[in-house]
């Protein structure tokens, strides 16, 4: 194979790639956004906000605005444990009623809670 065609390969995977990426992402209609801020006033990280209530389909989407990185970890039972490094985000869609609680692996004290009816 040919540098040439070695490389057009290349570029061919990496666009099917993006384009996977793209399309994973939830419209925004049907998605609520959770950030991961520092709080000036404690001086400590936080989900902001931190209790949602969402309708059942409905995706959440969590975004590390700060400068180190954080987990979305859920606590009782739902198998879903993401890291997040500065400026990243994770979508997660919503489909079974109840309430889940997450945290931060790394900052403990980070909590959050997810109300889905």
């Amino acid at each position: 194979m040919t540098p040439h065609a070695r490389m057009r390969r290349v570029v061919l995977a990496l666009a099917c790639m993006a384009a996977l990426l793209w399309t994973a992402a939830p419209s925004s209609a049907t998605t609520k956004l959770v950030k991961i801020v520092k709080n000036t006033s404690t001086n400590k990280f936080q989900y902001s906000p931190a209790i949602i209530t969402i309708v059942h389909g409905t995706a959440v989407e969590w975004t590390n605005t700060t400068k180190v990185k954080h987990t979305v970890t859920f606590t009782n039972g739902a198998t879903y444990n993401k890291t997040l490094l500065p400026g990243q985000s994770v979508f997660r869609t919503f489909n079974v009623k109840g309430t889940l609680f997450y945290h931060c692996l790394i900052h403990t004290y980070m909590k959050g809670k997810v109300t889905v009816t």
